[in-house]
């Protein structure tokens, strides 16, 4: 990209940009710390590169654009204190969060921590495949893709225009389109029968599916059903989050994303959810990329995050007999201690101010050790004992590095961390020198 702005001569210079990559809210940090690496190893400056989530991109955008005009009009009022529900639904997956204006210039606070799953546009896919495997065979439709990749792709290409162009209040039925070579390919794998005949001796199927030259003819029933568990997935999930306490007084639901395009799920999320009001912004597939760019410009439009997890480090702790496992018992130049213990930073569900730290920790080198890693650890339960406890998982670590020499306590690290960001953040500032170091935490 750089090599093309650079040949266009548009007076572009690689140190005035900044990119900004867009993830999903629901992945783990630890993901989005290897999002960061494979940029920088593609050539991105580090200090130049910042990650979006996707929800909150699109929700940036939504408060610039033409929706904000639209309820002035309306009986919401779109000033400081507008509570509203973004449901970000893309191809693969649902991100859904929580927002409150809190100000006149568009700056917003998460009020429900950002969740979802893989329902998204490929989890119809995913059901019309099923569809094809149960009237046509797994065995045919594997020998055709492998054979007829091409053919394959086609029908992709034409179930994706059908999904999107798909009208719920229509009676007509929906023609996909069916390749001659999978005819063929049918007929050859199962002693010479007909596929359109066979359809017709099915009792299952034969009212709601059938074959015309090279279409294949299923109801609009059939049809809509390839929709069924996306879409009550994602309906469950926002029902769910509305009767949470956090959403109390959210009377506006945004739907963006390229799934959002689809009049089946517009349709299905107006009559789930009548006592909201249901926006879509015009081009909600490009919302995502547009509020991205405003994103980058202004990060501190998000001024606070809520945790997903419970976050903390893995540390020793001077052993108690009868409070701490046997098994973690350990001794280090004559002292007990008490190994794999969690120390709490964040707990879950907690407010984190953006640009802020939530914790400053000191460590002390120990003797001969000239450096030692920081593990961090994230957990679903609100107060876990150890690293190992369920819940708990390795988020990443960064490296102390002590100046000193060799000497027991000769050098003391402050060590502050931020959760509230789109990344983990760690500042360490040697207490000896006063040098300061800001990392990202790397994933393990």
């Amino acid at each position: 990209m750089m090599e093309e702005i650079l040949t266009k001569n548009l007076n572009i210079h690689e140190y005035g940009l900044r990119w900004v990559i867009t993830v999903p809210a629901i992945w783990t940090d630890s993901s989005k710390s290897f999002m960061r690496r494979c940029a920088i190893k593609a050539g991105i400056a580090k200090d130049r590169l910042t990650i979006a989530l996707e929800p909150e991109a699109a929700a940036i955008y939504t408060n610039f654009s033409s929706i904000k005009r639209d309820l002035a009009s309306s009986s919401i009022s779109c000033g400081k204190g507008l509570k509203y529900l973004v449901c970000d639904a893309g191809g693969g997956t649902v991100d859904i969060t929580v927002h409150e204006l809190i100000d006149t210039e568009g700056h917003v606070r998460e009020l429900y921590k950002a969740s979802g799953g893989d329902w998204g546009g490929t989890k119809v896919d995913d059901e019309v495949n099923k569809f094809y495997e149960k009237v046509l065979g797994k065995n045919v439709m594997e020998k055709f893709k492998k054979e007829h990749l091409e053919g394959a792709l086609e029908m992709a290409r034409d179930f994706e225009t059908k999904k999107r162009a798909f009208n719920p209040q229509s009676d007509i039925n929906v023609q996909l389109k069916l390749p001659n070579s999978l005819k063929k390919i049918y007929k050859k794998l199962n002693e010479d029968r007909v596929l359109s005949e066979d359809i017709l001796k099915n009792n299952v199927i034969k009212d709601d599916v059938k074959i015309i030259r090279d279409k294949l003819i299923v109801s609009v029933k059939v049809f809509k059903s390839f929709f069924t568990p996306s879409l009550s997935r994602i309906c469950n999930h926002i029902k769910q989050i509305l009767e949470h306490p956090n959403a109390n007084g959210v009377n506006l639901i945004l739907l963006v994303g390229g799934y959002a395009e689809s009049d089946i799920l517009r349709s299905i999320v107006k009559e789930s959810f009548p006592a909201q009001k249901i926006k879509i912004p015009k081009e909600p597939g490009l919302s995502v990329l547009k509020g991205a760019v405003l994103f980058g410009h202004e990060p501190e439009l998000i001024k606070e995050r809520k945790a997903k997890y419970t976050y903390g480090i893995e540390c020793s702790t001077v052993f108690c007999e009868g409070k701490h496992r046997e098994d973690y018992k350990k001794v280090d130049d004559g002292v007990v201690y008490c190994a794999r213990v969690f120390d709490r930073h964040v707990k879950i569900g907690s407010s984190l101010p953006v640009g802020k730290y939530q914790s400053t920790r000191t460590y002390s080198k120990r003797a001969k050790a000239l450096a030692q890693n920081m593990y961090v650890y994230a957990s679903s339960q609100e107060n876990p004992k150890y690293v190992t406890d369920e819940g708990c998982f390795l988020l990443g670590s960064t490296k102390l590095e002590f100046e000193g020499g060799k000497t027991m306590g000769a050098s003391v690290i402050e060590a502050q961390m931020s959760f509230s960001g789109t990344e983990i953040e760690v500042t360490l500032t040697c207490k000896t020198t006063g040098r300061v170091t800001k990392v990202y935490l790397e994933n393990k």
